[in-house]
């Protein structure tokens, strides 16, 4: 019903057309990071992504009469779940600042409400696992099993999930990979950027389940310098090493 609505007020080439005000809101876990990527992918360039302020829209648009310039805004978030950080929130009905009342007048301009209500949550280990195992199936090529290295025997037994490192990856060529932290974002190497391994390369004599020295992945966004001018669009990634802390002292994963 959201991507419906939008898809009409975009598709309407009017320039009379007032400018959308939807809010979004549910509790975790019932898909509002998820509809937020959907948005921006109805969208692309339309879509204005981190919160441009009121005063720059209006530069951008000339429409200083106008909140925002005259921009679409979509709201979405939990109220529940995270106070607001330094201020009240807009609705309150006591701004504390002129910033404040300002933003107080433009959550009146919001005349629609969307909540989700039906839990999202993502799959379990088990059947991310089993999809994943199955995508690699299906390329036909070798599959690398690829232990992580470790400080100490204690260092493998934590979690599977150590600040995001998993001790054993399975990859391949042609394996869709993603990003989950920012390496360089202004050139489109950010968290949740997304691209196709290339190639998996080991040391000399090294073979899996050893850690490769690094694995080169295609990134259809990339922008910023060539690697290899062969390969216009790829990136080395190289392991990275995280510390865990536990009451017996700090322990290392590289992966």
């Amino acid at each position: 019903m959201i991507l419906l609505s939008l898809i009409t007020h975009f598709d309407d080439i009017s320039s009379e057309k007032e400018p959308l005000c939807p809010i979004i809101n549910g509790v975790a876990g019932t898909g509002k990071s998820y509809l937020i990527n959907a948005i921006r992918n109805l969208l692309q360039s339309k879509c204005a992504v981190a919160a441009t302020t009121d005063k720059h829209c209006k530069q951008a648009t000339g429409y200083n009469d106008k909140v925002f310039g005259g921009k679409s805004l979509i709201l979405t978030g939990d109220p529940g779940q995270l106070p607001t950080v330094a201020d009240k929130p807009l609705y309150h009905a006591r701004p504390s600042n002129a910033v404040g009342e300002q933003g107080h007048q433009a959550y009146h301009m919001f005349d629609k409400v969307v909540k989700l209500t039906v839990n999202q949550c993502d799959a379990s280990n088990e059947q991310v696992a089993n999809y994943n195992h199955d995508q690699l199936t299906k390329l036909e090529h070798p599959v690398a099993h690829i232990n992580a290295r470790h400080s100490s025997a204690l260092a493998k037994k934590i979690s599977s999930d150590m600040s995001g490192l998993e001790s054993v990856v399975f990859l391949a060529k042609g394996a869709r990979v993603m990003l989950t932290m920012n390496l360089w974002s202004s050139v489109g190497l950010c968290n949740g950027a997304t691209g196709t391994v290339v190639d998996i390369i080991y040391q000399n004599n090294h073979q899996p389940p050893d850690l490769p020295i690094v694995v080169i992945v295609e990134f259809e966004n990339h922008r910023g310098p060539v690697f290899n001018e062969n390969q216009q669009l790829c990136i080395p990634i190289y392991p990275i090493t995280v510390t865990s802390q536990t009451e017996i002292g700090f322990h290392e994963r590289q992966q």
